[in-house]
């Protein structure tokens, strides 16, 4: 609720805050660890519980396994091991698995998506080691000198001299992440284009075929070439007969619809 003084004084806007009906305040800082340790045990449920989900539905070859429903050759290790029914037993069995092997037999995007996946877990990995022997020893002794779990955070820093370096340490801890961050990014971009290129002029080797690879939407096409026929014929004069699959024309109908 918003209000204003009357009389001779100057009408000043109040704030009525209608949560604060108590004489504590309804959210307060307290910085206990028991807080930390409460987040920790919900995170751990939550992790418990999806890794229990993924055990159920991991043999559902619609999601997990949709490089297998095809039945197509060379879908798994060279070994010839399948995958194992035990549970959990996902955790070890890419351990013996070369990077061109699990690339083989997951797929580009899925095997870009565990790359990002170790990615992060290398830049956070290394930036949480480096929080700890740096960071939260400089905070510790912050001019604030909080108790609980705050007194190992930047607010246990003041605007004093005493806490300048400590400020300043954040500052340069947040560039050099940043640097890394992107290092580390753009070698993985760099590296998922050379398997693009390579996927779209070789494959993965999985018996699949090649046609969809090489397949192009053009777009703006001449009237006088607005078929299929005149269309192939177009680009097998471009390129050769033998480099030329297949065209198929589609017209736009979409003033169809409002008639």
């Amino acid at each position: 609720m918003f209000g204003r003084q009357r009389g001779n004084q100057t009408a000043t806007p109040w704030i009525d805050d209608p949560l604060n009906t108590t004489p504590d305040a309804l959210y307060h800082d307290s910085g206990r660890w028991d807080e930390v340790v409460l987040t920790l045990q919900l995170d751990a449920v939550l992790c418990v519980g999806l890794l229990l989900l993924f055990e159920v539905a991991r043999r559902k070859k619609s999601v997990y396994l949709c490089r297998l429903k095809h039945s197509l050759p060379g879908r798994t290790p060279r070994n010839g091991a399948a995958p194992s029914r035990w549970p959990f037993a996902w955790t070890r069995s890419p351990k013996g698995l070369s990077e061109d092997e699990v690339r083989h037999c997951v797929g580009l995007d899925a095997y870009v998506a565990l790359r990002f996946l170790g990615m992060c877990r290398r830049l956070f990995g290394g930036a949480a080691l480096v929080v700890l022997v740096t960071l939260l020893p400089a905070y510790r002794g912050g001019a604030k000198a909080q108790d609980g779990f705050y007194g190992l955070t930047l607010g246990n820093c003041d605007h004093v001299d005493a806490d300048r370096y400590r400020l300043w340490l954040a500052v340069a801890f947040a560039y050099a992440f940043t640097f890394a961050a992107v290092v580390m990014t753009t070698r993985e971009a760099r590296g998922y284009l050379r398997l693009r290129l390579e996927y779209l002029r070789r494959g993965d080797g999985a018996g699949e075929s090649p046609q969809p690879r090489c397949s192009v939407l053009v777009e703006c096409v001449p009237p006088r070439l607005r078929s299929s026929g005149a269309l192939r014929a177009y680009f097998a004069a471009l390129f050769g007969d033998a480099e030329v699959h297949s065209a198929v024309s589609f017209v736009d109908a979409t003033s169809l619809a409002k008639l």
